[in-house]
């Protein structure tokens, strides 16, 4: 489609949201049918047609929205005229000094810059954590068991998959080690040089706790007893 325009974002915006939808229920109706099957089984093959034609679905519709987004007028458009228009009955210097106070100051830090940067990090750690609950949430088994990779479900995996796993990246592992010599090198030479410092105390900030919906067991149905 397209050209898009202003008037087509509602639209558009819509079709996007559907289309996730979409491929979102597709994702779930292919987990469950490949519970019980191999990958490369035949019945299979038309879901994960329906899972890639949806996920190119949504691509576009994001391209879409984006184009008409992108088409929407800038500021210095939305006063007509074109070629600065907008500053043309402007005494000198007026339009440079209405620029300047629109420009966004500077943040003041309430804290040492070694306290806000740990906040920041505690912030952002509690963020992916709740992100990794969310996306969790939609790997229910048929049962109604919940998903998760705790540290000591991993402990319990087999040598042999570990070392597989590390087979299948070797290059990926390599350049890990290597990274890792690297930056412990390089922290001997600050500690040695006296540059590295310690971080200001931080305190522990007040987060949200953390809401993870579990899955009910469904009950059976009379037939069933």
């Amino acid at each position: 489609g397209g050209p898009w325009t202003a008037e087509d974002i509602p639209e558009l915006a819509k079709r996007v949201r559907e289309a996730r939808a979409k491929l979102q229920a597709a994702q779930k109706e292919l987990f469950k049918a490949s519970q019980d099957k191999p990958g490369d089984h035949p019945d299979l093959v038309p879901l994960k047609a329906e899972v890639g034609q949806l996920r190119f679905d949504l691509r576009e519709a994001q391209d879409d929205l984006a184009a008409a987004r992108a088409a929407l007028p800038t500021q210095g458009q939305e006063g007509g005229g074109g070629g600065g228009g907008g500053h043309r009955d402007k005494a000198p210097g007026q339009a440079e000094l209405e620029a300047g106070a629109k420009r966004p100051e500077a943040r003041m830090l309430a804290n040492p810059l070694g306290v806000e940067y740990q906040r920041c990090a505690q912030r952002a750690q509690a963020r992916n954590l709740q992100r990794r609950d969310s996306s969790l949430q939609t790997l229910a088994m048929p049962d109604g068991r919940f998903v998760s990779f705790s540290s000591a479900a991993r402990k319990l995996i087999p040598d042999d998959i570990i070392q597989e796993i590390r087979r299948l990246n070797s290059m990926d592992a390599a350049l890990h080690a290597h990274a890792s010599g690297v930056l412990e090198e390089r922290r001997h030479q600050y500690e040695s040089s006296g540059a590295l410092r310690d971080l200001p105390y931080a305190a522990p900030i007040r987060l949200a706790p953390r809401q993870v919906a579990r899955f009910k067991i469904p009950k059976p149905d009379r037939d069933e007893l």
